[in-house]
């Protein structure tokens, strides 16, 4: 399963990646939009997903306009099986 697919089934299923008509200035979302929904639907968002799923290519920016926002986003540095260490962003689970 692709991060895609995924994606859909973090939004529930209900639409598909890349299905809404977004040249409709009533339906474009911007990148923060989209990468806040990802996270508060309980997804970690690496800057590879970011990319995949919604053309971001500075994740890590769009992740401090959010916290200037109020948002509380979790860092957690990770580890690629080549050795490589790249941030995971994720919202703290309440409760």
């Amino acid at each position: 399963m692709g991060v895609r697919e995924l994606y859909g089934e973090i939004q529930g299923a209900s639409v598909a990646v890349g299905s809404l008509d977004e040249s409709s200035p009533a339906v474009r979302r911007t990148q923060c939009d989209k990468i806040l929904d990802y996270i508060l639907a309980g997804g970690v968002i690496t800057h590879f997903i970011a990319e995949e799923l919604f053309g971001c290519t500075r994740l890590a920016a769009r992740i401090r306009d959010l916290r200037c926002m109020g948002y509380k986003i979790v860092t957690t540095m990770q580890r690629s099986l080549s050795g490589k260490r790249y941030a995971a962003y994720s919202m703290p689970r309440e409760g």
